[in-house]
């Protein structure tokens, strides 16, 4: 059984999850929940173990049991340019062989720890720092599915559009 740390609010006729990181209580105390910063925060100093496509979703293992499925753009950026994009995959470019931009990506994060991670507040974007140099950005395409879901420790995120939902495991008693 999960639980849900979200709310819903509605707005005239819209409604939308929100995951607020402090609630007041009834009796004026605050109470802090983990938001999706906290938990996404929680992979700094981690490696990238594998990444990889699977038919239409991109699947990053992360060292320490984390991981990330989205069907998201990306793209590896390093200081000068961009190193390779999930729209590079299978493409030619005149090489000798098509281009694994899974392959590619792993190559160019070797073996760099993750520095930071940040999640767009309006669009959901997440942004991976390797390093001092590197940032692979995992790109939200749509206004209403899901972006991507990510896995750190025993909490579940997924990112839309803005909105976050976490999952985590009950409360023991």
């Amino acid at each position: 059984m999960l639980t849900v740390l979200a709310e819903i609010k509605s707005k005239g006729s819209a409604t939308r999850l929100v995951v607020p990181s402090q609630r007041t209580l009834n009796n004026g105390e605050e109470a802090t929940l983990d938001s999706t910063h906290n938990h996404v925060k929680k992979l700094i100093g981690a490696r990238l173990e594998s990444f990889k496509r699977l038919d239409y979703d991109w699947d990053m293992r992360f060292e320490g049991g984390s991981s990330l499925m989205f069907q998201s753009l990306w793209r590896l950026v390093s200081e000068a340019s961009i190193e390779v994009t999930s729209e590079d995959d299978g493409q030619q470019f005149g090489l000798p062989a098509p281009v694994n931009a899974a392959e590619k990506l792993k190559a160019k994060i070797g073996g760099e720890r993750i520095s930071d991670v940040c999640v767009d507040d309006a669009t959901s974007d997440l942004t991976f720092h390797f390093g001092s140099s590197l940032r692979l950005e995992v790109i939200s395409t749509s206004s209403g599915y899901e972006a991507w879901s990510l896995h750190v420790k025993e909490v579940q995120i997924i990112g839309r559009n803005g909105d976050r939902v976490i999952f985590s495991p009950p409360k023991s008693t």
